[in-house]
């Protein structure tokens, strides 16, 4: 599978590095390509994408929490 490398997680004690272990598709989607003409269309493009947004991830994870802890109040109180 292809992608664009800027597009890669950066390393977290150095963000000029990628990190060393990247998840990756087994399959297309929009940021993974089994077509390398494709991936160089990405780079050519400049669009900046990321494989995963980690930022993204935590904030949504935060707020699936908040929306547990929520439900359980509403359903626990009498």
């Amino acid at each position: 599978m292809y992608s664009v490398g800027s597009w890669l997680m950066p390393r977290a004690g150095d963000k000029t590095l990628i990190e060393i272990m990247q998840p990756v598709s087994q399959t297309r989607s929009g940021v993974w390509t089994d077509n390398l003409e494709e991936c160089i269309q990405w780079f050519l493009s400049g669009e900046k994408r990321l494989i995963f947004d980690v930022e993204a991830a935590k904030i949504k994870k935060l707020a699936e929490r908040q929306a547990r802890r929520t439900q359980r109040r509403k359903t626990s109180d009498p």
